[in-house]
């Protein structure tokens, strides 16, 4: 579920950044809960997908310099056993993720709907 906790963290950054409203760097990681570095890297990531990211010392906010947008979609959809093996070819596939039941199976639910809900 790490890769959900992400995705909601670049979401919330992209809206702070639009608003103008990061704080410094500093600020901004602990907001999020993360470190500077954390911080850092993330806009890096922003900027590899040319996101046109900078940071205001006057302001003391990150902002985008000419319009951007960032759309974060999370979807996650459960498949029934046949539309499996049709996707992946074959009961191979299965027998290696059948091992996921019991509470494997019922924590794995309550992660997709605690991280789903929020």
């Amino acid at each position: 579920m790490k890769s959900i906790k992400q995705l909601k963290r670049l979401r919330r950054i992209h809206k702070l950044i639009r608003a103008g409203n990061t704080g410094t760097p500093d600020e901004l990681a602990n907001k999020l809960g993360v470190s500077k570095r954390q911080i850092h890297n993330i806009v890096e990531d922003l900027k590899i997908i040319n996101a046109p990211v900078d940071y205001n010392r006057k302001i003391k906010s990150y902002y985008y310099k000419k319009a951007f947008e960032l759309r974060v979609r999370i979807n996650v959809e459960v498949l029934l056993n046949d539309e499996l093996i049709n996707i992946y070819g074959g009961r191979n596939f299965l027998r290696k993720i059948i091992y996921c039941k019991g509470s494997a199976l019922n924590e794995l639910k309550f992660e997709l709907s605690k991280h789903l809900s929020a």
